[in-house]
């Protein structure tokens, strides 16, 4: 039985950081976000997600938000086969000058309820 899950789109990896929870590595091709500024909400920024746990999230956006904004995050996962709508707080933005282009960022959820934990179930999260 071969249980190479190197192709697989969403593969779980343990955790060697601050994190309690698993998370799951989403493909960014197909996990788009839409985030909005909790004081703008008028305002849409698209990007993609990289990965998921019940505690937060790291994607991209064109735009740099800062750390400690909140704000209103939809990710809309087909390998999950689930759309998450929550809020949060971002966490980290990684550094123009390490990462050239769309800026990666962490958002920290305020709460993930049972019911957006089960409707995540296709990534085991």
């Amino acid at each position: 039985m071969n249980t190479d899950q190197s192709n697989s789109p969403a593969m779980i990896e343990s955790t060697s950081d601050r994190r309690d929870d698993q998370r799951v590595t989403l493909d960014p091709a197909y996990s788009p976000v839409q985030v909005r500024r909790l004081n703008d909400m008028a305002t849409i920024l698209p990007g993609h997600a990289y990965d998921i746990s019940p505690t937060g999230s790291r994607f991209e956006l064109d735009e740099s938000l800062e750390p400690g904004e909140r704000i209103q995050i939809e990710i809309d996962s087909v390998v999950c086969r689930s759309t998450l709508k929550t809020t949060g707080t971002i966490q980290w933005i990684s550094s123009e000058d390490d990462d050239p282009g769309p800026r990666r960022m962490a958002v920290e959820f305020d709460t993930l309820q049972d019911a957006q934990r089960i409707s995540l179930g296709g990534c085991r999260v």
